[in-house]
């Protein structure tokens, strides 16, 4: 019984251990950047009233707008640079300090005291926001083709299920003096909440921040992709890394020469006491002088086997002597100068190059002065100045750019990178805007269309939902993708959102027949499936990005998509708001249908439609992680 319990769980929860503790740093982290992002929905269009005291009703929602436009401003400003940190500097490294940032950019726009001020704020809490697109770049890094979808959608649950809890929260403990009629005997801290009464859902969301920052720190590896990687161990220092070990020099010629039958065993440091009977058998002097190159670099713990495998940070120069002996000198390349490794037996140096001088060895080990030479003595003759210093730093920083127009430049002539980034972006664009309409549409007078809630019912309605979305999210997409492929999953799952943000205002009529127990189950169940479908499709979009790309691009793409979605999310709450507000005025509400409130649900609803038109666009081969091509 045991057995089988533990094989269903493998079959369902196919992860090991440090994949598990990855998906939950990375889970905690989402769950956060989430919260922040939507907190403010369920109180935004009271927070312009209180901001704006003078304010007209119908304009509400152009403010609201621009409030809500700032934060994907930032992002898409700052999305793409931190995808690039990522992949330069650790993927951890850039979510430990994009959450301390989010947190406390976060905290402060509570104490906004003016429109001008909540809109810089909330355009840094999106500067500071980088997680999204590094998180989906670190779990990429752990999973495989069979394990990827799971991991995708339990990180798109996590941020699900921030963006209905983060509402759901903040609705219920936003403005508590006037939501629940308090009485507090504390002068000052009654004196805050009226000041500042929607500062509380801030402050807790600079805890989550906090405490995401701890799981980060935890649970989380610093992961660099395979080309920085490389290029760190090829520009590193001689002396900061130690001389290779025997000990993996032996293992490195053992799996080499596997296929030979040949193993290089070296117990010491010092030169093969059988040279001379190997130079016997030699039959020229050309031949000597090149077994004692070939023992001298052994001893020193240099293969020269696969010389062109790899680019040199050091070139060995090796100036023959007398009879068994040789003067070793290690030449350091600058980085823009490194060229494949090669041997140097000429002994001669360029001007430009940083020599580091041995002492002569022989053919017994010993050196000139008859002592036996345990370690490698090198001295460092012209270190770099703080002017040489600066300009490789200067190099490195050109080459970053370099790399990342480079980068962008392939992904935009790639013709499935760009219509997955077109797909997510649209996407984003509709949903966005559904949530920035929910909470303006939810609180409109009944007069004027809307249901008449309150900030307390906007966020009952949200918490219900989450509750019951919860068990969904964590199987239902990876199920579906494993029958119909991510590409179907998103086409069949649109088509559903798409009808139900249409219909959505008609609740409206329930409110006018006095049905409020039938308007909270429809309006319930309608939501509900709205969030699932776009679980599932966050879920699926996220697999066309990572899925478009090798991995060593990873960060990159994903910090890119981030940054162009958030300009699409930039605008949708603006584009929402605007036109929202324009149909609530006396002229159109006396046209009537279509151009009343109904007419952007419908936009939106259109927009969704064009997207799962566009996904048949897509090639099955986007539902596999894509390989890098090797060249021979």
């Amino acid at each position: 019984m045991k057995m089988a319990c533990a094989s269903y769980l493998r079959r369902k929860f196919p992860f090991n251990k440090k994949q598990v503790r990855v998906i939950a740093g990375l889970f905690i982290c989402l769950f956060s950047s989430a919260f922040s992002i939507t907190m403010l929905f369920p109180f935004l269009p009271f927070m312009v009233e209180f901001l704006i005291p003078s304010l007209n009703p119908t304009s509400v929602g152009t403010y609201a707008g621009f409030i809500a436009s700032s934060m994907f401003a930032g992002r898409f400003f700052g999305s793409y640079i931190w995808g690039l940190i990522a992949d330069g500097w650790g993927k951890r490294r850039v979510i430990i300090l994009s959450e301390l940032l989010l947190g406390l950019t976060s905290m402060f726009f509570g104490f906004s005291v003016n429109i001008y001020m909540a809109c810089v704020l909330r355009f840094l809490v999106g500067l500071s926001n980088g997680i999204i697109g590094t998180a989906k770049a670190a779990l990429s890094e752990v999973t495989t083709n069979k394990t990827q979808p799971l991991g995708l959608a339990i990180l798109t649950s996590s941020f699900g299920i921030g963006i209905v809890i983060g509402p759901a929260v903040s609705g219920a403990i936003a403005d508590p003096i006037n939501q629940y009629n308090l009485t507090i005997n504390n002068a000052v801290i009654n004196d805050w909440l009226t000041r500042f009464p929607y500062s509380l859902p801030c402050i807790v969301n600079l805890f989550l921040c906090l405490i995401s920052v701890v799981a980060a720190i935890c649970l989380i590896p610093n992961t660099l992709s395979d080309a920085v990687v490389r290029e760190k161990d090829e520009s590193s220092d001689y002396h900061s890394s130690s001389v290779p070990s025997l000990d993996e020099e032996q293992q490195e010629q053992k799996e080499e020469g596997e296929g030979e039958g040949q193993a290089a065993h070296h117990d010491t440091l010092s030169i093969d006491s059988g040279l001379d009977e190997q130079q016997r058998d030699l039959i020229n002097h050309e031949e000597t002088e090149k077994t004692n190159i070939t023992e001298t670099e052994d001893r020193i713990g240099i293969e020269y086997k696969n010389t062109f495998k790899r680019k040199a940070s050091y070139v060995l120069s090796i100036i023959p002597g007398r009879r068994n002996s040789a003067s070793l000198q290690f030449v350091k390349l600058p980085v823009a100068k490194r060229q494949p490794l090669a041997n140097n037996n000429n002994g001669v140096i360029h001007e430009d190059q940083e020599e580091i001088e041995m002492k002569e060895i022989g053919g017994d080990g010993h050196t000139e002065d008859g002592h036996i030479e345990d370690s490698l003595i090198m001295k460092e003759r012209s270190p770099l100045s703080r002017k040489e210093k600066a300009k490789n730093k200067m190099m490195s920083f050109r080459k970053g750019v370099t790399i990342a127009l480079k980068d962008l430049k392939m992904f935009m002539k790639d013709r499935n990178t760009r219509l997955t980034l077109l797909i997510y972006c649209a996407f984003s664009f509709v949903i966005i805007g559904f949530d920035e309409l929910y909470s303006l549409w939810c609180s409109t007078s009944v007069y004027s269309g809307g249901i008449g809630f309150n900030l307390h019912e906007i966020g009952i309605s949200l918490s219900v939902v989450g509750v019951i979305l919860l068990p969904f999210t964590f199987s239902f997409f990876p199920l579906m993708e494993k029958k119909l492929g991510s590409i179907r999953s998103f086409q069949i799952m649109g088509i559903m959102e798409f009808f139900f943000i249409v219909l959505f205002p008609s609740l409206h009529f329930l409110v006018l027949l006095n049905s409020r127990v039938y308007l909270w189950l429809v309006m319930v169940i309608v939501l509900f499936i709205i969030r699932l479908a776009t679980t599932a499709g966050f879920a699926a979009t996220s697999l066309f990005i990572n899925n478009s790309v090798t991995p060593d691009k990873l960060g990159a793409i994903n910090g890119l998509a981030v940054s162009l979605t958030s300009l699409f999310r930039c605008i949708s709450p603006l584009f929402v708001g605007t036109i929202y507000s324009a149909s609530l005025s006396k002229t159109t509400q006396s046209i009537g249908f279509p151009v009343d409130y109904h007419l952007i649900f419908i936009i939106l609803g259109f927009i969704l439609l064009v997207v799962v038109l566009l996904t048949t666009c897509l090639p099955s081969s986007i539902n596999r992680i894509k390989i890098r091509e090797t060249r021979l």
